[in-house]
């Protein structure tokens, strides 16, 4: 994917994103998704407390099999707050708080038969960071996040290291 990025003020990021996604099902067929659309990141102080506010906006087509799944639209919207955990990692202090994330498809359709509707899905978790940021192996680490998906559909563990957006 290549994703651009825009300072919109102190507090704000416009990040223009366009991404090629492939993948190989169970079955051994395989397919391409592509997909275009906007994430925009703000966030503020209040207190001790960071507050990171996302949210995005993106248009999904996987126009290699069109059996499944017809074009979609993905909206989400996330918060996440942290506060100083008073500890350090070495020369990071370390923030921890919660995250909460929605998800919502306003024209995902599926084929006929199919008994499932997808309309939102949810995510809750926690999320680290460390100042300076964390690293491993010269890879920056800003934010370390373990949630827990849910929905209409959709239940599992997810492991992320930047806010989702």
């Amino acid at each position: 994917g290549l994703e651009l990025v825009f300072r919109a003020g102190e507090r704000w990021t416009i990040k223009p994103v366009g991404e090629v996604e492939l993948g190989t099902a169970s079955d051994g067929r395989s397919g391409a998704v592509f997909a275009g659309g906007v994430r925009v990141l703000g966030w503020r102080e209040v207190g001790p407390v960071a507050l990171t506010l996302g949210a995005t906006a993106r248009y999904a087509s996987p126009r290699s099999r069109r059996d499944l799944i017809q074009d979609y639209t993905t909206i989400e919207l996330g918060l996440d707050a942290q506060t100083p955990l008073g500890v350090a990692l070495g020369k990071h202090r370390l923030r921890g708080g919660g995250y909460a994330i929605v998800r919502y498809f306003p024209d995902l359709e599926l084929p006929e038969g199919v008994l499932f509707d997808v309309g939102r899905t949810y995510e809750v978790g926690l999320s680290f960071a460390g100042s300076p940021e964390l690293a491993i192996f010269k890879l920056k680490l800003p934010w370390i996040g373990i949630g827990y998906r849910f929905g209409d559909l959709f239940t599992g563990y997810r492991i992320n290291f930047s806010f989702p957006f």
